[in-house]
């Protein structure tokens, strides 16, 4: 990564947390599975923290995680 290159499968995920907050954002199913276990729909991550969004977008920026995940899919 340093190099400024992701696997493409690695941008994919990555472009989704950037976008979601979660490489694989809670489907139907596992809101279901979720229930059935006794446990909230939805978990207490930024599905149920919006702001919290905004916090793990802010950290993607500085950090300049945002950048090259942006720099790869423009090279697409």
């Amino acid at each position: 990564m340093e190099a400024g290159f992701m696997l493409p499968d690695h941008r994919k995920a990555s472009m989704k947390l950037l976008e979601t907050g979660h490489a694989v954002p809670i489907n139907d199913a596992n809101r279901e599975k979720r229930v059935s276990l006794g446990l909230d729909e939805v978990p207490p991550t930024v599905h149920s923290h919006k702001d919290a969004l905004d916090d793990l977008k802010t950290i993607m920026e500085r950090t300049g995680f945002k950048n090259l995940i942006e720099r790869q899919e423009a090279e697409k």
